[in-house]
């Protein structure tokens, strides 16, 4: 199986996504564990040591995604367009890697709501007890 996440920004509304594949006949199974590590992740938050290790990561990421001219021009152009300094990502470095275990508390419990989650299933129709159900 697969799993990640991603957060899509919109104007005005956006989005934060988890997605997994699996073995269809494993779906159900699947959404228990995926929401039994968002309710622990809602209830208990993230451990000094994981939003540090999450930040050295996020950090290390952006670097090796702006390495080429074609990525820190595109950068620069939309942090003109944006209105913003054409370094602007050294700046968004720095707040990143200030960024604190109850600023990430505060986060999750501002926008990671399961009373509030959209779940799609796709794949072979099956018969699956959904979140909150």
């Amino acid at each position: 199986y697969t799993t990640y996440s991603i957060y899509k920004p919109g104007l005005g509304v956006g989005g934060i996504q988890f997605y997994i594949s699996n073995e269809s006949t494993k779906t159900g199974t699947a959404l228990d564990g995926m929401t039994t590590v968002l309710r622990d992740l809602v209830d208990n938050g993230l451990s000094e040591e994981e939003v540090d290790a999450a930040k050295r990561l996020a950090v290390g990421q952006y670097r090796i995604f702006s390495q080429t001219l074609a990525q820190k021009t595109m950068q620069a152009a939309i942090n003109l367009v944006n209105d913003r300094a054409v370094n602007y990502q050294e700046l968004y470095l720095e707040r990143l890697k200030a960024v604190t275990t109850d600023d990430v508390r505060r986060v999750i419990a501002k926008y990671l709501s399961l009373e509030h989650a959209i779940v799609a299933v796709l794949g072979p129709e099956a018969s699956i007890d959904m979140v909150g159900e």
